[in-house]
């Protein structure tokens, strides 16, 4: 099974994607680098992170301000730390939390001095470097001191404060972005292709001999416009051939004609077996002419109006007019009708394709075979030369030399079925002979007819 195309929608917005992912793992390239070396700026913004968290531990009880470690920095937080040390106190210098040694107090700054609203320090200690800074919060009318060194961090703070800043200050924002762009990209080349989508379904049911039946290039985009004309034109130089040809054809089947009956009348009036061989060769090329004629109005019939069919009753006035040349052949015929359905089309059309099929059957079947014409089921109708003998024929291929005698005939069969929007399939029998089975779409709601 082949897989089908991706549509334009898709491909666009894929290339968009695989640049716009480019592009993000680009940037976030650069951010890392950035902060990689820049210790004091990521202490920075642990500070300003960890003094948010520890200032949800505020309570008033009584008209005073207590204070509780939040659940978020009491394992942290909790007796005496050796990795992380906070400070909580007011302006004047009242503690109210405070987990810190003495070298952490040393480290913080003075009770009584008037600190900037967020400050911060480097620190080597032993560990990698770290930072200690506060940050002054406000809380029920009151401003309050929170300090915080982080020496040696175990937890991780500011490898998170690192990741959030990138997905906050990125991340986000990118893939919002990202998201706008594939969304409109995808709705304005879904609504620009409309017309397009347009053409295709009249295309899939359009007939390039028909002059009425082009592409509108009307609201089209400029690229796909000038493809749409391009289809036309070439259209337009197939009706310009088949016009051509419908011409000639019809030209050589009138002049020929004449002649050829000229001739048979004089044949008749030889009394010797090779005149005999003579007429039957004339009837043949009497034959190639009436198929010629039919291939050249053929392009001219899906301009008169459709009616609707019995394939029985076409069947068989075919088959009545056909079974003397089936005797004259010494081949049987075989009649077999199931459940046959109308369908709309042209009637003489039909006969002819139908005709074809049971004079290339008598012709070409091989000896002791039967020829089997069935109607139905729906609107179908099977022509089949059927082996009957004992012995299985040595198979034929079908591209044999007694297809391609076969070819002309054939070939308007095809054209008539899809003229008739309908199907046609040949194919070869395991016993020996032939199937050939034209289908039609049957009306709509009508009753079997057989």
């Amino acid at each position: 099974m082949t897989r089908s195309a991706p549509s334009l929608v898709t491909l666009v917005v894929r290339r968009i994607l695989i640049f716009s992912l480019i592009a993000m793992g680009a940037q976030l390239a650069g951010v890392i680098v950035e902060y990689w070396d820049d210790e004091l700026r990521l202490g920075s913004l642990a500070i300003e992170h960890e003094t948010e968290i520890l200032a949800q531990g505020f309570t008033d009880r009584l008209a005073e301000i207590g204070y509780v470690l939040p659940p978020a920095a009491g394992a942290r937080y909790a007796g005496n730390g050796s990795h992380y040390f906070a400070r909580i106190s007011t302006m004047e210098g009242q503690v109210l939390f405070s987990n810190c040694d003495p070298e952490c107090s040393r480290r913080f700054l003075p009770f009584r001095s008037s600190p900037p609203s967020l400050w911060i320090s480097e620190t080597k200690i032993d560990a990698p470097i770290r930072v200690i800074g506060g940050h002054i919060i406000p809380h029920a009318g009151m401003k309050f001191v929170i300090e915080v060194a982080i020496i040696g961090d175990t937890d991780g703070v500011i490898t998170s404060v690192w990741v959030h800043e990138i997905a906050d200050h990125m991340i986000l924002p990118m893939g919002l972005i990202l998201f706008v762009v594939l969304g409109a990209t995808a709705l304005s080349i879904y609504f620009a292709l409309a017309p397009v989508r347009k053409a295709v379904q009249q295309l899939d049911t359009s007939d390039p001999v028909s002059a009425a039946d082009r592409i509108p290039t009307k609201d089209m985009p400029e690229e796909v416009a000038r493809f749409a004309s391009a289809v036309n034109r070439a259209f337009d130089r197939v009706n310009d051939v088949i016009e051509a040809q419908k011409i000639f054809t019809s030209a050589i089947s009138h002049e020929v004609r004449t002649p050829l009956a000229v001739a048979a009348l004089e044949l008749e009036k030889i009394d010797h077996p090779r005149a005999r061989k003579v007429e039957h060769d004339l009837e043949d090329l009497n034959r190639l002419v009436d198929q010629l004629t039919t291939l050249a109005r053929l392009e001219s019939s899906d301009i008169a109006l459709k009616v609707p069919i019995d394939p029985l009753v076409v069947a068989r006035e075919v088959v009545s007019a056909i079974v003397p040349l089936a005797y004259r052949a010494g081949q049987a015929v075989e009649f077999r009708e199931q459940f046959a359905e109308s369908f709309s089309g042209y009637p003489d059309l039909i006969a002819d394709a139908l005709r074809n099929l049971l004079e290339n059957a008598i012709k070409h079947a091989q000896k002791g075979s039967n020829i089997i014409i069935q109607v139905g089921p729906g609107s179908s109708f099977v022509v089949t030369d059927e082996y009957v003998g004992q012995d299985v024929p040595k198979k034929i291929p079908l591209e044999s030399k007694r297809e391609r005698r076969q070819g002309l005939g054939l070939k308007i069969v095809q054209r008539i079925v899809e003229i008739h929007g309908g199907t046609f399939e040949l194919a070869g029998l395991a016993k020996g002979g032939k199937s050939a089975v034209m289908k039609f779409q049957p009306q709509s709601g009508n009753a079997n007819v057989g």
